[in-house]
């Protein structure tokens, strides 16, 4: 099976006021305002990757064969706009069922599943659906990112995500089977 993003909003979890907020700043320091905002683009991609799922909405392209029911990727779809159609000369349409609760799609039985079926969905958080626990990961991460921005590294990978957003983050984190 393979997935890729076919489009996405920009991925900013959190605002630059919010941000500013977090760190103690006034609205009036500007000085690191482009600093934070590169950490807030940061910080949301990171929580992407370690969720698993797109935090604003954009559309995935998934193609599989061989297989008769599997969760989709990225937290499901977010609405009832799904495709599936074969890969060939003239695309057919693929009868399927999917469960938005459990994220599972299933092909019907009709289905010749030695084919290649591309699947088509939308997904992610809608703008102010973001959950909390993501939103505290995210500002977490950028107020430490922010206090420690000098390079060093003891005991530690610079690429890993701190403790504590993990632990928010890991509320919504998609669990690979």
């Amino acid at each position: 099976m393979f997935s890729k993003i076919k489009s996405q909003d920009t991925n900013e979890v959190v605002t630059l006021e919010e941000a500013k907020k977090q760190l103690g700043l006034l609205a009036s320091e500007t000085i690191d305002d482009a600093l934070i905002q590169m950490y807030i683009v940061m910080a949301s991609d990171i929580a992407q990757r370690f969720t698993r799922r797109l935090l604003s909405p954009g559309v995935i392209e998934l193609v599989t064969s061989n297989v008769g029911a599997f969760f989709l990727p990225y937290g499901g779809s977010t609405d009832e706009v799904i495709t599936a159609q074969t890969i060939e000369d003239i695309p057919q349409d693929v009868s399927f069922t999917y469960e938005p609760v459990s994220e599972i799609f299933t092909f019907d039985s009709d289905v010749d599943l030695t084919q290649a079926v591309k699947i088509t969905f939308n997904t992610g958080y809608a703008s102010g659906s973001i959950p909390s626990c993501v939103k505290i990961g995210v500002l977490m991460a950028i107020a430490n990112f922010y206090e420690f921005r000098e390079d060093f590294t003891i005991d530690s990978k610079p690429s890993e995500i701190p403790l504590t957003s993990r632990h928010y983050l890991s509320m919504v984190k998609i669990q690979v089977i």
